[in-house]
């Protein structure tokens, strides 16, 4: 399954991820470290 996206929103998505604030990190670290990933090889 593969959404669709707008190519003009990309960089600005890159750029926001790249330039997060403090506590912007710091939400998706709490966020991030609670989901369990399992990886298949």
């Amino acid at each position: 399954m593969s959404l669709d996206y707008n190519e003009k929103n990309i960089t600005p998505a890159k750029n926001l991820r790249k330039n997060a604030t403090p506590q912007e990190k710091h939400l998706w670290y709490d966020f991030l470290s609670k989901i369990e990933a399992f990886v298949q090889l």
